[in-house]
């Protein structure tokens, strides 16, 4: 992973008066030719960004462009370099032309699905999609923001609870890396890490303390997490970590980290009814499952299977960590210690 060569690109989210968002085709000469994306291109050595946008816009499209807030930073692993991109709000000056593209089309937000577009695009594209609109975008500020009174990208995507990815969004990312790891033959692992006892914390400190202790959970694995990972809510009490281009002995020793680093820790957190501090421990139990390699590919089945091992993990005694076997569907246990 961390040769992986990075390279750095900009991509203008670009809508009309009606909501819809302008697309262009690639040529069939150029690297995955007929395949449709956002506006935009490389960065140059020593070039700013926004201005590596407006270059692109106005080589590309034949016009200039008003290059806005950033709207999202999408990351993403091609089997040879991982991709960074940045994608700004811009307004078109002037009719865009097919100067340096095969076609423009100009996209409502449910038709954005049935469209074949680049494997970076495919995530922020369906969440558009999903939600039915453009809405403003975690790094956008100012009039922008003010001038819609729907929820924000950030609304919508996080947990308002602890700040970890929403569980239907963690979703939308997962599939998209699923997809990934089935088309390039490329690792990917799901690491479920759950609360023990959350419901005694809650019981005996309260709900905003236990919440609080989530919150520092998700601050810890979101620390220990790469860019290209991502860190979300699965349910209750349970958070999801996707790790793309890990394999399961990789995965196990990143659950393993983690889940000695959460034993070891007091978490400290203000209790409401008493107005203390309160400091306290917890721990972990884990569930660890990876895509099954080669011509046989069983991905879809890959949630299914952290499940269950995460719930043997709890079976076993929990404050530990278990491995889904990829050959016959059993288990390998890693106890504490």
């Amino acid at each position: 992973m961390d040769s992986l060569a990075r390279k750095l690109v900009v991509a203008a989210l670009v809508t009309d008066a009606q909501g819809r968002v302008l697309l262009t085709q690639r040529k069939p000469d150029q690297p995955m030719g007929g395949l449709w994306e956002l506006p935009g291109g490389k960065v140059e050595p020593g070039e700013a960004p926004a201005a590596a946008l407006a270059r692109e816009i106005e080589e590309e499209l034949g016009c200039r462009s008003v290059v806005g807030a950033v709207y999202d930073v999408v990351h993403f692993l091609y089997p040879r370099f991982e991709l960074v991109m940045l994608v700004y709000r811009t307004e078109l000056e002037g009719t865009p032309t097919t100067r340096q593209v095969a076609r423009l089309a100009w996209v409502t937000p449910a038709g954005l699905t049935g469209y074949e577009v680049l494997p970076a695009d495919v995530a922020l594209l369906h969440g558009i999609a999903v939600r039915g609109a453009v809405e403003p975008g975690p790094h956008e500020r100012g009039s922008l923001a003010a001038a819609t009174s729907r929820p924000s990208f950030e609304a919508i995507t996080r947990d308002a609870r602890t700040g970890a990815l929403h569980p239907r969004y963690l979703r939308l990312r997962l599939d998209e890396e699923l997809d990934r790891s089935a088309r390039y033959s490329r690792p990917l692992s799901l690491l479920l890490v759950d609360v023990d006892d959350l419901g005694l914390i809650n019981d005996r400190h309260g709900r905003a303390v236990a919440d609080e202790v989530l919150a520092q959970l998700v601050v810890l694995m979101t620390h220990n997490a790469r860019t290209v990972d991502r860190v979300g809510r699965w349910s209750g009490g349970a958070f999801a970590l996707v790790l793309p281009e890990t394999s399961t002995g990789a995965a196990l020793g990143i659950a393993e980290r983690l889940r000695a680093d959460i034993a070891g820790r007091r978490f400290s957190t203000l209790g409401l009814a008493s107005e203390r501090r309160v400091e306290l421990r917890c721990t972990v139990s884990c569930g660890v499952a990876s895509t099954r390699g080669g011509a046989t590919f069983e991905t879809r089945g890959l949630s299914a299977r952290a499940d269950a091992a995460l719930w043997r993990a709890k079976v076993a005694g929990r404050n530990r960590t278990v491995v889904e076997s990829e050959a016959s569907g059993g288990s390998e246990e890693r106890p504490p210690g």
